[in-house]
């Protein structure tokens, strides 16, 4: 090579490799401060990907053997209150021996049967206030069975007469309250719960929440000479801004007012007792100077007893097992194809064709028909978006949660204009209600009551869904144990109770059985998932740890290199100096 100085190609070499060097020697130094090898996905994509992965189930794991220890302790809970029932049962057993024994005068039976009485009122108590974290665990203190929508499961049926209009105490989301912004409306049944029989519970129907249940807003108006579409939803977007309850009308005023469109939502709720049915008006007027084209939607996920399965409705006679959209021709968005439809019912009727109830869920339009109703799905049809691709029309809805949106719009709404609608919502008796087929419905049997089995309590054991188990601790109520009328006031009375303590003895040692079982499970699930724990860690750190010692290998190794690095370059730096001599 030349002596050329116009590029020091051998100090640019030099530079170039003690560059590599350089970067190398930063990255072992970034392994070995950090204690990872992949502290960005650049160092290993795919081995972050993977390590991420059984990070997600290392967490869950922790958490989930916390979990087990938790039920296991809720466990001991039961096992404890158990044991001091069982050696109450002890107790009436050796009473019921002695009551049996006719050496003893009425007035000692008596006063046997008075220690008795005790004996049966701490059962009851243990029953009832038996919790573990404020959780009641036995079955008679359990809360009720209920629906998704968190309505209790009713067997049997109840009477349309026994339903009455809800009041502000009982229901926390209707038209009659003064700071919810939701939508729903609320009737109410006293229903017998099995478990206290001289006690009844409150089933509502015509209920819910913000959560399934809401009403919405979809604006569209001009802004910077674009078109900008927006949605208030009533139960997020809206401020009370006026309450009122006059001569059986419930009217509250909702407000919208965010980045200069304001506008108002004025409700009215007249019950109809004799009908039981709400006569339901709407105003939305326009506070603002901006024209905006509405469009109001009522949306209910509908509550009808086990309101998951197999529900229907039904129009003119005439059961609709498929969501459908029906709409005036004049309505926006231009919706059409299969499952639209161009005439929109004056009424329709929601029931389980197969296990009715006395009664029907009923929606009539005798006010102002919407320019569109909706019926399908409940948590399909509550978005706006499903209007824009309804591809999900004509599926069937037997086999889930229905629900109902009706839309009223009004186009070019200046300040000060208003769009106004009307209908009613209730309950029809089933013997009248119009709309149904009657020859196929199927009325389910029986007395109406509150099911409320023994409650079962989900362990979560992983992150893993379905990782887990059920524990349960049964019931130990008097009824259960057949222990309510227990008596000793006569011989043969005492005797008879022998047999009733006899079985009590036998169901609270199942019960125990039961119980420790359970726990003995727990405590090897606990153990497993301890041991998946650390497998699990373990192969996360083969991942993502550095192996010091050889990170430390390669850190010497290149920091030798970096030093002869240094040392070149400062040499090839020197060489092109020797040029100097044959310029002098």
């Amino acid at each position: 090579m030349g002596m050329i100085i116009q590029h020091n190609l051998t100090a640019f070499n030099s530079n170039r490799q003690l560059g590599i060097t350089t970067g190398i020697m930063a990255k072992s130094s970034e392994k070995l401060s950090s204690g990872y090898k992949i502290n960005r996905a650049a160092d290993d994509a795919a081995g972050l990907a993977i390590s991420e992965k059984m990070r997600r189930q290392i967490r869950g794991l922790d958490q989930g053997i916390n979990n087990i220890q938790d039920g296991a302790s809720m466990c001991q809970i039961g096992d404890g209150a158990l044991e001091e029932v069982m050696e109450m049962v002890h107790r009436m057993t050796e009473l019921s021996v002695k009551a049996a024994n006719d050496t003893l005068t009425p007035l000692d039976r008596a006063h046997i049967q008075q220690e008795i009485r005790q004996i049966l009122s701490e059962i009851q108590r243990v029953d009832e206030v038996t919790e573990f974290n404020n959780i009641k665990i036995f079955g008679a203190g359990a809360d009720p069975i209920t629906n998704s929508d968190g309505t209790p499961f009713i067997e049997g049926n109840i009477p349309f007469e026994d339903f009455s209009f809800a009041d502000t105490s009982i229901n926390t989301n209707p038209p009659y309250s003064s700071t919810s912004n939701g939508n729903m409306l609320a009737l109410q049944a006293k229903v017998k719960d099995p478990n206290s029989p001289a006690a009844s519970k409150d089933f509502n129907l015509l209920y819910g929440n913000g959560g399934t249940s809401f009403g919405s807003v979809r604006l569209t108006y001009q802004q910077g000479g674009k078109s900008v579409s927006s949605i208030a939803n009533l139960e997020s977007d809206f401020k009370v801004s006026g309450y009122s309850n006059q001569g059986g009308v419930a009217t509250r005023t909702l407000t919208y007012d965010k980045d200069g469109i304001k506008f108002d939502v004025i409700q009215k709720a007249k019950p109809n007792a004799e009908q039981k049915k709400y006569e339901l008006s709407y105003t939305v007027e326009n506070k603002c100077d901006t024209p905006l084209d509405m469009e109001y939607m009522f949306h209910v996920d509908t509550a009808y007893n086990n309101n998951d399965v197999c529900e229907s409705y039904y129009t003119n006679q005439s059961r609709i097992d498929t969501a459908r959209v029906y709409k005036d021709s004049s309505y926006m968005p231009d919706l059409s194809g299969s499952g639209v439809y161009s005439t929109i019912p004056n009424s329709f009727s929601i029931v389980n064709k197969d296990a009715a109830l006395a009664f029907s869920e009923k929606i009539e339009f005798s006010g102002t028909k919407p320019d569109m109703l909706s019926v399908g799905i409940y948590y399909d049809i509550c978005n706006w978006g499903y209007y824009d691709n309804t591809s999900n029309l004509g599926n069937t809805t037997t086999s889930q949660d229905l629900g109902f949106s009706a839309v009223w719009q009004k186009k070019g709404v200046t300040k000060g204009g208003k769009l106004e609608f009307s209908f009613d919502y209730g309950i029809e008796d089933v013997q009248k209600d119009s709309d149904l087929k009657k020859d196929e419905i199927k009325k389910a049997n029986g007395q109406a009551v509150i099911n409320t089995d023994a409650k079962k309590f989900w362990i979560q054991a992983s992150s893993e869904v379905n990782d887990g188990m059920y524990i349960s601790f049964g019931m130990i109520d008097l009824d259960t144990m057949n222990l309510r009328n227990l008596d000793v006031t006569t011989s043969d009375k005492a005797r008879t109770s022998l047999v009733k303590l006899k079985n009590s003895q036998k169901h609270v040692s199942e019960l125990r059985s039961h119980i420790g079982a359970q726990q003995n499970r727990l405590e090897h699930a606990g153990k497993n998932q301890a041991n998946n724990l650390e497998n699990t860690q373990a192969a996360e750190s083969r991942i993502r740890d550095t192996d010091m010692a050889a990170e430390m290998v390669k850190y010497s190794n290149n920091n030798i290199l970096m030093q002869a690095g240094q040392s070149i370059l400062a040499q090839a730096n020197q060489t092109n100096q020797g040029v100097m001599a044959l310029l002098q």
